[in-house]
């Protein structure tokens, strides 16, 4: 009890370890067209990785998460699996904000095309921790904005990017369609009505 205390104590006054939320709701923001994952979680849920990682740290009173860059990144790469394209994309840790009420992780993400047709994510992070653990998984691409929530029993999607363009396509195409068809009717209404027997040629008199 004291010990947490003391992190709480040292969160105030510098290295952010709050709880904001519950620890073991994560949320995961997938920025396709910034090429950008931002993690949002508790510096609770943080402080947990690490000492997953490192146990003697339950023996301190208090430490710097800012120190951990390093397994922040190795955490999380190995527990993500992002593949957009059939291309897996590979994460590289680039900002942390654990001095807030919500801390903030932000990857850059490497190998992502410039329009993707379509995404793949699974999400092991804090299953091995929380036993209900809940991740939040949201994908930005375009104007196009998709929410999953992974947990241990359900912890990957897939699904395929229907860009602004692609739906333009789409509705053009539709209404084409819908435009020949009406034609393809008004013409053989009009024959009909001209030459009733030219539409009907099994008729008997």
């Amino acid at each position: 009890m004291k010990r947490y205390f003391t992190l709480l104590l040292v969160s105030m006054f510098g290295t952010g370890i709050t709880q904001a939320h519950n620890p073991n709701e994560i949320s995961y923001f997938f920025k396709l067209d910034d090429k950008e994952l931002v993690i949002h979680l508790t510096p609770k849920s943080a402080i947990d990785i690490l000492e997953k990682l490192h146990p003697q740290l339950k023996n301190q009173s208090s430490f710097s998460l800012q120190a951990y860059a390093i397994d922040f990144e190795a955490y999380f790469n190995k527990t993500i699996r992002f593949v957009v394209d059939d291309q897996p994309v590979s994460l590289a840790l680039w900002r942390t904000d654990l001095n807030a009420h919500e801390a903030t992780l932000s990857f850059g993400m490497n190998g992502i095309a410039l329009k993707p047709k379509s995404f793949e994510v699974e999400v092991l992070s804090f299953v091995d921790i929380y036993r209900r653990a809940k991740n939040h998984v949201f994908v930005y691409s375009d104007d196009i904005k998709k929410h999953y929530l992974l947990d241990a029993s359900g912890n990957r999607v897939s699904s395929e990017i229907q860009t602004t363009e692609n739906q333009f396509t789409g509705y053009i195409l539709l209404i084409f369609l819908i435009s020949v068809l009406f034609m393809l009717l008004s013409i053989g209404f009009a024959v009909y009505r001209k030459q009733p027997t030219l539409l009907k040629p099994f008729h008997v008199p």
